[in-house]
């Protein structure tokens, strides 16, 4: 199973992720308030479990 975690902030995202074999991966990229409104509500507003499409385009 895959573990995310990401912070969006007023300036950055950013976003952990563990693989199902223990590998780490990190990012940081710019954040949009569509993103962020997207992920807080994603999280419930107060952090947690969600599932994410991952977006083409």
């Amino acid at each position: 199973m895959w573990r995310i975690s990401a912070d969006t902030g007023g300036t950055f995202t950013d976003a952990y992720a563990l693989d199902p074999e223990g590998r780490e991966a990190r990012c940081k990229v710019l954040s949009s308030g569509v993103l962020r409104v997207r992920v807080a509500r994603a999280a419930g507003g107060e952090g947690g479990r969600a599932e994410i499409g991952r977006g083409h385009g």
